[in-house]
């Protein structure tokens, strides 16, 4: 299992998820809100090799106040 160093734009996050599909690793950071508002994108990040691409999330969604 990697390691996670760090991870950019969390907005209160109400769980992590790590999952594997194949042999490729992802790390899913569901966010509850942000200063302002419950509607917020949660993202999925992928395992580069050595760490999770924080910079360019895999994918973003759009949730409303996302909890596990």
């Amino acid at each position: 299992m990697q390691t996670i160093h760090r991870v950019r734009k969390v907005w209160n996050a109400s769980d992590w998820e790590f999952f594997q599909i194949n042999s490729d690793s992802y790390l899913a950071v569901a966010n509850y809100k942000n200063d302002t508002s419950y509607n917020i994108n949660s993202v999925i990040y992928k395992w580069n090799g050595t760490q999770f691409d924080t910079n360019t999330p895999y994918q973003n969604i759009l949730t409303y106040g996302a909890t596990s």
